[in-house]
């Protein structure tokens, strides 16, 4: 893909939005359990400022590698290639199975995960898949990297998948920040949804449509600790999405939140659009829409 016009000089330090500062640093539950005693938010603090010192060094370890040149090279071609389009972020929710996917015919999108399982239900295919879950890449490495689409991955989780010409890496930084034009590193979010955000705001997006974000599990549990699928699974599309005996963690919901909270800000700041088409779905951050009626003011193919 040739260089984008708007591409300019850059070398690899992402570009972020500066958010409000009720959005940008949340007490986590563990960061909580600072709070209890004396001196807590000092403790907090020190151990935030140790977390982000590795951070950073990790960043610059990476940015210099042969994966992150390669990567920088990739994120550049791609900055601002599709500006002021609308597109549509995939999630992969249980409503997708009440959603008429037809639209994407004629609009970019974004799969993340194990998106892909859709593909017989697609009518066209993505322009992207992300992925931020190391699970998913442990064990179902193989398959992503034999898609033909462009693969946008966490460089941490790298050692997991074959590398390939269509694979860019980020590495992982630890503030709470939303990327407006994508470098070396990316903060996750606690949720794909949230890289996927910021890979459409790099892509020049100025509207952008979600689907399948059902923001609801079956039943809780503990973000931390890894489960093991019993049976058929209830909380995606697929059942086999995490089938029998697949080995996946617990979303942080409230944590998502906050996330998405932030990402409306970047995007609403600069005259951009977020909005929510999934049928039935619980998260309240975004606008809310439907994905049928927005369809037909899109483009034709």
């Amino acid at each position: 893909m040739p260089p984008s016009p708007h591409a300019g000089s850059f070398h690899g330090e992402t570009q972020f939005a500066i958010p409000p500062a009720e959005l940008t640093a949340p007490i986590t539950p563990r960061r909580q359990k600072f709070y209890r005693y004396p001196l807590g938010a000092r403790v907090a603090a020190v151990r935030d400022g140790i977390q982000s010192m590795r951070s950073r060094r990790y960043i610059a370890a990476f940015a210099a590698s042969a994966d992150g040149r390669r990567s920088l090279q990739i994120f550049n071609a791609l900055y601002d290639q599709q500006h002021g389009q609308t597109g549509v972020i995939v999630c992969n929710g249980p409503s997708l199975n009440k959603t008429d996917l037809s639209p994407l015919a004629n609009v970019p999108y974004i799969l993340m995960n194990r998106g892909y399982l859709l593909a017989d239900r697609l009518p066209a295919p993505p322009i992207a898949l992300c992925v931020s879950a190391p699970l998913v890449l442990e064990q179902y490495g193989n398959e992503i990297a034999g898609l033909e689409t462009n693969l946008f991955l966490s460089a941490e989780h790298r050692q997991h998948m074959a590398r390939t010409d269509r694979v860019a890496y980020t590495a992982m930084d630890l503030r709470w920040q939303f990327a407006t034009r994508i470098g070396s590193s990316l903060f996750p979010g606690y949720t794909v949804t949230f890289l996927a955000l910021q890979l459409a705001y790099h892509f020049g997006w100025t509207k952008v449509l979600i689907i399948g974000m059902d923001h609801r599990y079956s039943e809780g549990g503990n973000p931390r600790v890894i489960a093991t699928t019993q049976g058929s699974d209830p909380n995606h599309f697929d059942p086999n999405y995490f089938g029998h005996g697949s080995k996946w963690a617990w979303p942080a919901l409230q944590m998502n939140d906050h996330s998405y909270k932030l990402a409306r800000h970047a995007y609403e700041s600069v005259g951009r659009r977020v909005i929510d088409c999934t049928v039935d779905g619980a998260c309240d951050v975004f606008t809310k829409g439907d994905f049928a009626k927005e369809a037909v003011n899109l483009p034709s193919a």
